[in-house]
């Protein structure tokens, strides 16, 4: 009976000892856990704001000069819509110019030295007359040199034998369209007496020093520039206004 007793005793004392061994196991490994916990760092927000510069391009123009903005505008319209079908190519004469059914200014094609030109019969505004040499692959008459611009062939002695326009008045016959615009950038337009002494020609961005003052006078964008047989000067003049013109090769 006492053996009995000394081993319930001995059994309880050990049951306590492992109930106090797990115990302090226990905390020992949640202590160990709690400090191999890794901390999360604290990011510090940047108190600096970055500016973004806002970005403008410039819009971009086929000329240096803006005057011609007008004549790039109708060149990529034809360009940009027209038909394979729509030029005119080849070897051309007034009869086949005549019997052509497309809706085109009517004229014929004349050499003159190593140049070939198109002279129109038609008498039309600025923009048919741009439309008209450039569905032939050709462009509208730049008399780039002063030498052109003095050339009897451009001048008065044409009207002597035009006999398409006989019963035109001679101030109709004599003016031609020109790829020409007011002033240029080593010569800009003078705001306080709205004039300039230069031509840029659009066809080719050459530019022209005149001996004379173009004076834009009541005149508003679009520029249009005609050349005057009589005078041999260039003048401007409002686009809507019809007079013949010739075409170049450039």
């Amino acid at each position: 009976m006492v053996v009995a007793k000394r081993l319930f005793i001995q059994v309880l004392l050990l049951l306590s000892l492992l109930v106090i061994v797990a115990e302090v196991w226990g905390a020992t490994t949640r202590r160990r856990k709690s400090t191999t916990k890794t901390l999360k760092k604290r990011i510090r927000k940047s108190t600096t704001i970055t500016t973004v510069k806002p970005t403008t391009t410039s819009p971009k123009t086929e000329s240096p000069n803006p005057f011609c903005r007008n004549y790039n505008r109708m060149k990529k319209k034809v360009l940009d819509t027209a038909l394979s079908d729509d030029f005119i190519v080849g070897k051309r004469d007034s009869i086949t110019e005549l019997l052509d059914v497309r809706d085109r200014p009517f004229g014929t094609y004349n050499k003159k030295g190593f140049r070939l030109y198109f002279d129109s019969f038609d008498k039309v505004e600025y923009e048919r007359a741009v439309e008209g040499c450039l569905y032939r692959k050709l462009q509208l008459l730049a008399l780039d040199t002063p030498d052109e611009i003095n050339d009897s062939y451009f001048g008065n002695q044409s009207l002597e034998y035009d006999t398409i326009h006989i019963n035109d008045t001679e101030a109709d016959m004599e003016f031609l369209w020109t790829s020409a615009v007011p002033c240029s950038k080593s010569d800009p337009l003078n705001k306080a007496t709205n004039s300039c002494s230069s031509v840029t020609w659009c066809s080719n961005n050459v530019e022209t020093q005149l001996n004379y003052s173009l004076n834009l006078g009541q005149l508003t964008r679009p520029y249009c520039m005609i050349y005057r047989r009589s005078t041999k000067q260039l003048a401007p003049m409002d686009c809507s206004f019809k007079a013949l013109f010739l075409c170049e090769v450039i």
